[in-house]
């Protein structure tokens, strides 16, 4: 497969990085000041980085042929191994994924549309680029993830610790509401999505993985994947409370 040159483009490229600190702050919570942007900045070379075009303030559109990236999407992340998931590209064969930020540039090729993260650990506090590119695809796909500070990854460290309880439906959803709530989205979806792979009938347990969906993404962007998750919980025989989309990030 043809390898596409990764070198950043002058001029605008650092006013990009900065804007695209600060809208990332913005989706997971937490506004990065300038002054911190300029160290994740210095941190890591622009020719290192994969190239972002637009801004990586969203993924192509949603096309059978762009390996569209869902989890980690403009989400901080608590695991320093988080999966990297994306949809299928109809016919490809492999996908190549990079990883860039403070402290790492890596790089693999897989078969499946996901993938562990097993590259140099994550820095604290520290902004990630990730790009995936189909081996038949017409587009790759690009996207933002930020890990959780050391204080904010202690803070959930002590609250997974002192969970008390015996049942794993009841044990993934108290995790995944801690994650959520240190804004960790990739990390709520995986403890959910992890669940459900291991058929849990729980129906609060997928109404929660559906409201994290319809207030992190849009309904364009997940189509027929969100379907099917509503037609399991019909499937369940219930229904899931209405959940307000107010709080879904618009500048993702």
């Amino acid at each position: 497969m043809e390898t596409k040159s990764r070198k950043a483009t002058s001029g605008g490229g650092l006013g990009a990085v900065f804007v695209l600190g600060v809208l990332l702050g913005f989706a997971v919570g937490g506004v990065r000041s300038p002054g911190d942007t300029a160290v994740a900045r210095e941190e890591t070379p622009r020719e290192e980085r994969p190239r972002c075009n637009g801004g990586c303030t969203r993924n192509p559109p949603r096309s059978a042929d762009v390996p569209y990236i869902w989890s980690p999407h403009a989400s901080r992340v608590y695991s320093d191994r988080p999966v990297l998931r994306w949809f299928a590209v109809d016919g490809a064969t492999t996908y190549r994924v990079r990883v860039a930020g403070a402290g790492v540039q890596w790089e693999t090729q897989v078969c499946e549309p996901s993938v562990v993260y097993d590259g140099a650990p994550l820095q604290p506090g520290q902004m990630y680029w990730v790009s995936v590119d189909a081996n038949n695809g017409k587009a790759e796909s690009e996207t933002v993830f930020a890990a959780l500070t050391d204080a904010e990854s202690q803070a959930v460290r002590q609250r997974l610790a002192a969970l008390d309880t015996r049942d794993p439906d009841a044990k993934a959803i108290a995790q995944a509401r801690i994650f959520q709530e240190a804004g960790a989205i990739a990390d709520t979806i995986e403890v959910l999505e992890r669940r459900i792979a291991e058929n849990s009938r729980n129906l609060d347990l997928h109404c929660l993985l559906l409201s994290i969906y319809q207030q992190h993404y849009s309904t364009l962007e997940l189509g027929d994947f969100l379907d099917r998750l509503e037609t399991r919980i019909d499937d369940l025989g219930g229904t899931c409370s209405p959940r307000s989309r107010s709080s879904r990030t618009e500048s993702f």
